[in-house]
Parts: structure tokens; C-alpha cells; sequence
């Protein structure tokens, strides 16, 4: 696994390479964009409790691949609740 010290800031591609092996590591990035937390969310898609920025495409990719991701997720739509009881019925 990838690991930096925190007062450092890696590049872009050393943070996408590192989602990309362990997906929990958005965590410890300061500057998220929606391709970086996409990655992150399809390692692990219990990384969306990380993303800053909540979009509900990045929530339903999160519960379409784990629907327990539910609980983790700030704003909830009739669709997103809908993506992941179809996954895992007892999200709820």
C-alpha cells in the first residue's frame, strides 16, 4: 500500500494511484475531483463517506456496488434509496 507523510502534498497521479490500490486513502486528499472520488468509489465504494462533494451520480455508483454504502451517504433521493434496496434489500 501507498503511504505518504501528511504534511506533504503528492501530485494528482500519485493520489489517483494510490485510490486506484486502496480507495479509503481520498481520506487523506485535500483537493478531490469527481474523477479522483469516482476511483475511490469504484476500489471501495465505502470511500463515498469521504468525498466532500456528494454528487448523486458518485452515491448511486456507491450503492449500486455495495448497498450498505447507504448509511454513509449525506443526502438521500427517492433514487438512491431505490439503487440500493434493489442491491441489498435490508440497506435500510
Amino acid at each position: 500500500m501507498i503511504q505518504y507523510k501528511t504534511m506533504y502534498y503528492p501530485s494528482y497521479d500519485a493520489d489517483l494511484n494510490a485510490v486506484k490500490e486502496n480507495g479509503l486513502y481520498l481520506k487523506y486528499i485535500e483537493k478531490q475531483d469527481h474523477s479522483l472520488c469516482y476511483e475511490a468509489i469504484k476500489q471501495n465504494s465505502r470511500a463515498i463517506q469521504y468525498v466532500k462533494n456528494q454528487t448523486e451520480d458518485l452515491c448511486l455508483i456507491s450503492v449500486q456496488k455495495n448497498g450498505d454504502a447507504l448509511q454513509l451517504i449525506h443526502e438521500l433521493n427517492h433514487k438512491i434509496i431505490l439503487t440500493a434496496v434493489r442491491n441489498e434489500g435490508l440497506a435500510l
